[in-house]
């Protein structure tokens, strides 16, 4: 089985398609609470896709939608502390951070540029500490 993001193939599978968070927040699908409200997102998602692809809507043989809701959503307005990415938070006082794809877009890449930016914090604030 492949998710959103995953670059692995599966032929079970024709396609996954996934908007960004700004796109989710402006239509209230990261607070959806019924079936109904997901699909009709799903709906306009597909029909999105089609507009960008130029190409007729064909009838999906299934489709589902629902929210990653662990983005960095969650985390607009905290105060970033590695250069204004925003990328991890870190408490220099408890020596404790926190990292992972939810502080950023959702997908691999951002769980990477995360955990390295909550590292180097990490390592800077060991040497500091020396």
């Amino acid at each position: 089985m492949t998710f959103p993001g995953q670059a692995a193939y599966c032929c079970q599978r024709d396609g996954v398609v996934q908007s960004d968070v700004a796109w989710a927040i402006e239509r209230g699908a990261l607070q959806l609470q019924t079936v109904q409200d997901t699909a009709a997102i799903g709906e306009e998602l597909l029909l999105e896709l089609y507009k960008l692809l130029g190409h007729s809507r064909p009838r999906p043989m299934e489709s589902n939608c629902a929210a990653w809701d662990y983005s960095g959503q969650y985390l607009q307005g905290s105060t970033p502390v590695d250069g204004n990415s925003g990328a991890c938070l870190w408490d220099a006082q408890r020596m404790i951070g926190c990292c992972g794809d939810w502080m950023l877009d959702g997908r691999v890449e951002g769980a990477y540029v995360s955990g390295d930016a909550l590292g180097r914090l990490l390592v800077a604030e060991l040497q500091r500490t020396e």
